[in-house]
């Protein structure tokens, strides 16, 4: 991950750090705080702090060549690559994924991606022993994120450690920070009596070792998911177990996370084996009772990839944190310097040296279109992909809208998600849906002849995507059927400035959650799709504006000889929950 992206992430995550639970333990050993942002995803909760030390280093540096693993990957969740790879790697074949197993580094290079097994972060800690707690548990329940929402038995689940508490000398709850602040357990625990202890932060440079510190002194963990606490704990000598109300992640509680936003289809297959039922299913030794848990060292270790730890000699070349690799980047940011500080002659030549090979096929290809003869069919290949046209009239503007501006992407987690297309032109937009989702379901509305065949050449051209074509709105909603659920995205034609809300949004829809459509402005004619917008807010409804382009002295639009008009883009998002 760049910086950049890395750093916006990092604010993100706005907890209240001016809160602290200090619970009242006086034996438990834990380090303070050290808040800072990250500026790489693969060093938050500390990662670059025990890395840099380990490799005897003044700072942490900004980056880090390819992405470390900070979670657990058990074995049998290598079913797939998006799953598999380290989540920050947006290059695989490129890019290092750094993972704890040789298992995990098999699976990754038999999918052509590059991987090397160097151990978790957690492996690279500097040696400390604590003295452990006899008969004390340690309570983690599962934990969301800021961004997600869980329907988990909060209650009954506080139920069943108060039935046990009397087992243990000392039960403590640790509540990841998110938790705390989407008020999950806390108040289920606090109301109880039980002392809270706060989790892991991501922005927090010595998380890592505030996990070791717990693990290490409770005598017994235990937890009601899947999570990577379960091999950390056992890791640091701690007996885990997997005990009462599990608390699974349904896809209606993931639907606002950028992580399944990001690999769309994959929440079919991810969330079965994220699940704990499959962990009981893999592992079910440990789902027994909390005070009969037994250490489990030896796995905890080997889960988290001990045994393959690197020297700090090789973790510096690895990371690119060695002097050839900070030379070589240091010379690279002072060529871009003297670039931005050189004529513009010399940056534009120096740029078309260090120009993607593709941007050149791009511009040639872009000359040839400008020579096609008017109203010709024909078929032009923009970055590898053959895209068919009608004719050549705005078919580069179309393109950049779709593929470069992503106007017609909208989020969602699903594999097959339902897109109703009633302005498909010759069908660019559904190549893009066919690029991004596994096998997603399009019905296509085009009574315009003139365009269908290139539109059933890119319908062929996106063999992975289920297309059907109508002629007519009475037919494409007899297909739809009245079972047919939601739609997830539709897109509308361009309001023409005379059609009523009821001529304009198609009476007896399902329920949208996205939609699209564009309008001509044009300051002569001062038509507003004033009740269009109405309507949208009134079915619930948050929507977007979004010229085509800046418009130069606004007010002076209405008295100008010759006014522009240009292309205004609506987007909406139905904002009532599920």
């Amino acid at each position: 991950m760049c910086f950049e992206k890395a750093l916006i992430q990092s604010k993100l995550i706005t907890l209240d750090y001016k809160r602290e639970f200090h619970p009242d333990l006086p034996w438990l050993q834990i380090p303070e705080r050290e808040f800072a942002p990250f500026t790489c995803s693969s060093l938050q909760y500390g990662s670059g702090k025990v890395a840099v030390a380990y490799c005897d280093l003044k700072t942490i540096p900004a980056y880090i060549s390819g992405g470390w693993l900070h979670g657990w990957v058990p074995d049998y969740q290598l079913v797939d690559k998006r799953l598999a790879l380290e989540q920050s790697v947006q290059a695989p074949s490129k890019e290092h994924s750094w993972v704890a197993t040789r298992a995990h580094e098999k699976y990754l290079q038999e999918q052509g991606c590059l991987s090397q097994a160097i151990g978790l972060s957690y492996c690279y800690l500097p040696e400390r022993i604590y003295q452990r707690r006899k008969s004390s548990l340690l309570v983690m329940p599962a934990h969301s994120l800021e961004y997600t929402r869980h329907s988990w038995k909060f209650e009954e689940y506080a139920d069943a450690i108060d039935e046990i508490r009397g087992r243990f000398e000392t039960v403590a709850i640790c509540i990841y920070p998110a938790c705390i602040k989407n008020g999950y357990w806390i108040d289920d625990f606090k109301k109880r009596g039980y002392p809270i202890i706060e989790g892991a932060n991501a922005l927090d440079r010595n998380s890592l070792e505030r996990v070791r510190a717990l693990m290490s002194q409770f005598e017994y963990v235990t937890t009601n998911a899947f999570g990577s606490c379960i091999p950390y704990a056992a890791a640091f000598g701690s007996k885990v177990s997997v005990y009462g109300p599990l608390a699974e992640i349904k896809q209606e509680d993931i639907v606002a996370d950028p992580y399944w936003l990001a690999r769309p289809g994959l929440v079919d297959r991810g969330l079965d084996v994220l699940s704990a039922k499959f962990l009981a299913s893999e592992i079910p030794e440990l789902f027994v009772a909390p005070e009969k848990a037994i250490a489990r060292t030896e796995w905890g270790q080997q889960q988290m990839g001990f045994e393959n730890k690197v020297s700090p000699a090789e973790m510096r070349k690895l990371f690119g944190w060695d002097f050839a690799a900070r030379a070589k980047r240091r010379a690279q940011i002072l060529v871009q310097q003297t670039k931005a500080a050189g004529n513009l002659k010399t940056a534009k030549a120096a740029l078309k040296k260090i120009l993607k090979p593709e941007d050149a096929k791009i511009e040639r290809e872009m000359e040839r279109l400008a020579k096609w003869p008017a109203g010709k069919s024909g078929s032009a290949t923009i970055q590898g992909r053959e895209i068919y046209f009608q004719e050549t009239a705005g078919f580069m503007r179309e393109y950049e809208s779709i593929f470069w501006q992503l106007h017609q992407d909208f989020p969602c987690v699903l594999g097959n998600p339902l897109i109703m297309d009633l302005a498909p032109g010759y069908g660019m937009a559904l190549r893009f849906w066919a690029e991004k989702f596994p096998n997603p379901r399009i019905f296509v509305l085009q009574p315009d002849q003139s365009c269908i065949d290139a539109l059933k050449k890119n319908r062929d051209a996106a063999k992975n995507a289920e297309v059907q074509l109508f002629r007519s709105s009475a037919s494409l909603f007899q297909a739809l059927g009245e079972d047919v659920g939601e739609i997830h995205y539709l897109n509308l034609p361009a309001w023409d400035g005379t059609a009523s809300t009821q001529e304009f949004f198609p009476a007896g829809l399902p329920k949208v959650e996205h939609l699209h459509f564009s309008y001509k402005y044009h300051p002569k004619n001062g038509k507003h799709p004033t009740a269009l917008f109405r309507h949208l807010e009134e079915t619930g409804f948050d929507y977007f504006i979004q010229a085509e382009q800046a418009c130069r002295r606004p007010m002076f639009q209405w008295v100008e000889p010759k006014p522009v008009g240009q292309t205004i883009d609506v987007w909406a998002k139905n904002k009532i929950e599920k």
